[in-house]
């Protein structure tokens, strides 16, 4: 070939050598495909062999084809002429390995000493450096499938900027739809109490050059939820040793932190239920040694009695066996009262009646009225509050709280000469705390635990088992609730403090 093709301007292959490239030059001598046959260069380039009749398109790949043929075509109309166009396509050297290549042609209008020719071209192999780019974009794609599709959260961010690109787990926790390239704040959604401890850890990360960090808090969604995160954070620094990036990845913990509590709560109620289950064992030894003792005590009575009630009707002493016949009749009716408590205490917690929302009004009305006898023999003045909350209870047991209380406040006046009692409520948040408060004999300080226990009598003159206050515990806890005494000694009074819950117990049901 000449050095210009029409006589006018520069050598198209001079213009292809200006793109700087080492390239081999061809000819495609006619427009029509079929008689296309491949070019001595690019035989040459690709080490085949003379083949009549083989032609560009035959060695293309057949993924490539398309686009070769559609760019040949559209030479011929491209504008304007002498244009070079440049494509990347696979050719098959002679081995049938596929190798890249880069394409350069142009179109030229026909001239008249090479009225034949059509398209000049250049083509340079690139295959090592086409390799690298697809390595490259395979290693792109990786990473974004990595970063976009991760179950885990994962955040990159840089150090002069407060927003962070996530990923669509990261927005699935704090609540957001998910698009490419979105940016958050995720300050905002840390929860105020973790963040003052994450901003010091990231303060003394930027401080210390620490590269890694492994730390717990919690995100707040935008729905409110609050989401349990294990966070590793991982700082990269450049060459020059500075912050380049950050990146943060967040394993929601919530469903594990949740069972951690439950199992912490397990764990609490277990020792909890052992502590009680050791209280029961110690208040059962002296069930068991008050049982055998209060009850031999009447046994013995009864036993003795019968002796002097044979004794006597023998000898005929008809004066003496009406007497007799009392002891005893005094004695089984002790037995039957101890009896009779130790069965209402066994009950408690077993057998359960139906929970009703009832006003403690009514409640302390009713106690009232069983002890009203007790009250009008030593005159006593009742002072009972007005309006007091309305519970969620057993309405039976908690009548049997308030008259126990009454009638141990009548039972242990003393020499107070204006007996008095206030019963009340008040309410807090989450309880309502009732009291029976008089002005009696009062209790020391040091007595004010012992006298919940089992058979616990502070005066053994007086009557009763010692099981009351035992029974006003029992029935107070299984309301999920507590009781104490406050007193300041002898001669004091005192007052009996009992709590109920505002809300329904979680075991309220019918008799079982």
């Amino acid at each position: 070939m000449g050095d210009t093709v029409s006589g006018k301007g520069p050598n198209p292959i001079q213009i292809l050598a200006a793109l700087g490239v080492a390239i081999q030059c061809f000819e495609l001598r006619d427009s029509d495909q079929h008689r296309r046959e491949l070019h001595p260069a690019i035989r040459s380039l690709l080490l085949h062999p003379e083949q009549p009749g083989l032609t560009l398109m035959a060695i293309t790949h057949p993924d490539d084809q398309a686009l070769l043929e559609a760019h040949l075509k559209g030479l011929e109309a491209a504008t304007p002429k002498g244009k070079v166009y440049t494509h990347d396509l696979r050719l098959k050297d002679a081995q049938d390995q596929w190798r890249w290549f880069e394409l350069h042609h142009m179109w030229i209008d026909p001239v008249p000493d090479a009225p034949e020719i059509r398209i000049y071209g250049a083509i340079q192999e690139i295959t090592a450096r086409k390799e690298i780019e697809l390595a490259a974009i395979e290693e792109a794609r990786l990473y974004r499938r990595i970063f976009e599709d991760s179950p885990i959260g994962i955040a990159i961010g840089k150090p002069d900027s407060r927003y962070d690109r996530v990923n669509k787990a990261l927005c699935d926790i704090v609540g957001y739809e998910w698009y490419p390239g979105i940016m958050l704040d995720l300050v905002k959604h840390t929860h105020p109490d973790d963040l003052p401890a994450n901003l010091a850890l990231i303060e003394r990360q930027l401080r210390h050059k620490i590269a890694y960090a492994e730390f717990e808090k919690r995100y707040i969604r935008t729905d409110g939820e609050i989401r349990w995160m294990h966070m590793y954070g991982h700082t990269i620094y450049n060459d020059q040793g500075e912050i380049e990036y950050g990146v943060m990845m967040s394993l929601d913990i919530t469903a594990w932190k949740a069972l951690e509590a439950e199992r912490l709560l397990s764990t609490t109620e277990r020792e909890r239920l052992i502590q009680e289950l050791e209280g029961r064992n110690a208040e059962m030894e002296r069930f068991i040694y008050t049982v055998s003792h209060d009850l031999k005590s009447p046994l013995i009575t009864v036993q003795g009695f019968l002796g002097y009630l044979e004794t006597d009707i023998a000898s005929g002493r008809t004066d003496r066996v009406s007497r007799d016949i009392e002891h005893i009749s005094q004695a089984i009716s002790r037995m039957n009262v101890l009896l009779q408590d130790l069965l209402e205490l066994s009950r408690v917690g077993r057998l359960v009646n139906p929970y009703e929302w009832i006003s403690l009004d009514f409640i302390v009305m009713e106690a009232v009225q069983n002890v009203i006898g007790r009250i009008d023999r030593i005159n006593a003045i009742l002072n009972v509050r007005n309006g007091m909350p309305t519970v969620y209870v057993d309405r039976q047991r908690i009548v049997e709280v308030f008259q126990n209380l009454l009638d141990n406040a009548l039972k242990f006046m003393g020499d107070q000469t204006v007996p008095y009692i206030e019963i009340g409520a008040d309410e807090t948040e989450t309880e309502v705390i009732c009291f029976v408060r008089d002005n009696g004999m009062g209790i020391e300080p040091r007595y004010h635990e012992k006298i919940f226990g089992l058979f616990e009598r502070l005066d053994p003159q007086t009557d009763g088992t010692g099981i009351g206050l035992a029974l006003i515990r029992r029935i107070v806890e299984t309301h999920n609730g507590r009781v104490w005494v406050e007193s300041d000694g002898q001669n004091h009074g005192s007052t009996f403090y009992f709590t109920l819950p505002r809300k329904e117990p979680s075991h309220a049901s019918n008799e079982r």
